[in-house]
């Protein structure tokens, strides 16, 4: 599990990560977006999902993201 917050710069972070190396299952990062409907529009969700995880969850700014197909 990965737990990124770091005010603002979740998707810096985010990709500053050896994916090859480190993928881990379960993603816990901060989103611009509060909202489930606007989550889809946000930086962090897309690249995560590029990268092959689901949205899982939120709790407060932070969104729970699950490796797809481990």
């Amino acid at each position: 599990m990965l737990s990124v917050d770091v005010e603002g710069l979740d998707l810096e972070v985010l990709k500053s990560n050896n994916w090859e190396l480190f993928s881990p299952r379960v993603i816990i990062a901060e989103c611009l977006s509060t909202l489930l409907d606007e989550v889809s529009s946000d930086h962090v969700y897309i690249f995560l999902k590029s990268m092959g995880y689901k949205l899982y969850g939120k709790s407060g700014f932070s969104f729970i993201f699950i490796l797809d197909n481990p």
